[in-house]
């Protein structure tokens, strides 16, 4: 199991990429010896890990930039507001794909509120949100 019930949890979003990871980078010693977990998070409709092998590229990425190791994978596979349940399926199939051939396990499927019911039919364990978002144009 990734977390237990006495874990303490702080976030830190790099931004997704190789340069984010460098900020991982600069702190890799603490992160290190406090235990933190590396996540990565994986969104099936994004052109850069919309593959098993363009995914498991950006893992790669991740890790050599920040001297870190992905310890566990989060599938937000999304279209903000119009996001369907085929496109949590779709991310599902993408995120078991990258855990076997990599031996990263999935951490959770993060799920629209609406659309969690359904879900929990077909993906677990799941991570249901409610989106707060105002683009810019809006």
């Amino acid at each position: 199991m990734l977390f237990d019930s006495n874990d303490v949890f702080g976030v830190l979003d790099i931004g997704g990429d190789a340069s984010g990871a460098r900020v991982l980078a600069r702190y890799r010693q603490r992160l290190v010896s406090c235990g933190a977990h590396v996540l990565c998070v994986i969104n099936a409709n994004r052109p850069a890990t919309d593959t098993p092998e363009k995914a498991i590229a950006y893992i790669r990425d991740i890790e050599y930039s920040s001297g870190l190791q992905i310890s566990g994978l989060v599938n937000n596979t999304h279209l903000c507001k119009q996001t369907e349940f085929c496109d949590i399926i779709l991310g599902a199939k993408l995120i078991t794909e990258i855990s076997v051939f990599t031996n990263i396990p999935i951490l959770c499927h993060v799920v629209p509120e609406e659309l969690a019911e359904q879900a929990i039919k077909s993906v677990h364990p799941v991570f249901p949100i409610k989106l707060y978002m105002k683009k810019p144009w809006e």
